[in-house]
């Protein structure tokens, strides 16, 4: 075989023998891929059907995020009271009393140096409440009143 010439890919599949993922026109669905297709249009039929069947029932159950926008101080507060791993976290102190503990996301909150800069500042935080944490996307630094 000259060194210029692709090789036979096929030089020892046995004569007859066809196989599944290549096809004239590009790649054709393996038998795996058919049962997956047949799977999820069964599954949109089956939507269709429950939705026939109760039409209050809302097309995506989970609802997106909402934004949330709050303002008060930035404090230093303790977290997990009363065990052994007790460690201070920066929190936000609303004016009605509440208070969350803040992160960025994606960020270590006990290694996060800008939050720690922000103590003892009022602030209006726009983000996400997740659990017992507001996950701050952006802050605005107010003046004290």
């Amino acid at each position: 075989m000259p060194s210029g010439d692709p090789p036979n890919l096929f030089a020892e599949v046995p004569k007859g023998w066809v196989p599944t993922y290549v096809c004239d026109r590009g790649l054709a669905a393996s038998e795996s891929e058919s049962v997956i297709r047949a799977l999820e249009a069964e599954i949109v039929r089956l939507e269709k059907e429950l939705l026939s069947l109760d039409p209050s029932r809302k097309k995506d159950p989970i609802p997106p995020l909402e934004e949330e926008l709050i303002t008060g101080q930035v404090i230093l507060r303790d977290c997990c009271p009363g065990s052994r791993s007790v460690y201070d976290r920066v929190a936000i102190k609303q004016d009605d009393g509440r208070t969350w503990l803040i992160r960025r996301p994606y960020i270590d909150p006990s290694k996060d140096e800008k939050l720690y800069n922000l103590l003892g500042k009022r602030i209006t935080a726009t983000g996400y409440i997740h659990g017992f944490c507001f996950v701050v996307t952006s802050v605005l630094i107010r003046n004290r009143r």
